[in-house]
C-alpha cells in the first residue's frame, strides 16, 4: 500500500526574476512514466506550490524555462518539508533541489 502524503506540498515553484514573467514547463516522472505534466505562469517575484500531487517516492523532473533552457534531476518527495520538490528561476536559469524551508 502507498502512503499518500496529506496537506504536504509536494512541487513548489518560485520565479525570482525582478522584472521577468516566466513560464516553466515542469514533468515529473516515475521509472519513465508521466505523474505530473503542466505548464505554470508565474510574474516577477511569484511563487506557487501543489499539494499532494505524489506518493512519496523517487522521481526525475525536468523543468523548462520559456520552452528553452532546461534542467533535470532526481529527487524525493515524502512527508517532510525537506522532500519537497523545489524548482527556482533566478538570472534565466533553472534551479532544481529536493527540500523546502
Amino acid at each position: 500500500m502507498t502512503a499518500w502524503r496529506h496537506c504536504r506540498e509536494d512541487l513548489y515553484i518560485r520565479n525570482e526574476s525582478a522584472a521577468t514573467t516566466h513560464e516553466i514547463r515542469v514533468a515529473i516522472l516515475d521509472d519513465g512514466r508521466v505523474r505530473h505534466e503542466k505548464t505554470y505562469r508565474l510574474a516577477p517575484g511569484q511563487d506557487g506550490c501543489s499539494v499532494n500531487l505524489l506518493p512519496a517516492g523517487r522521481y526525475t523532473i525536468t523543468v523548462t524555462l520559456d520552452g528553452g533552457p532546461s534542467s533535470t534531476a532526481t529527487v524525493r518527495v515524502g512527508d517532510t518539508p525537506e522532500r519537497t520538490i523545489v524548482a527556482e528561476v533566478a538570472d534565466e536559469r533553472v534551479t532544481i533541489t529536493e527540500g523546502h524551508e
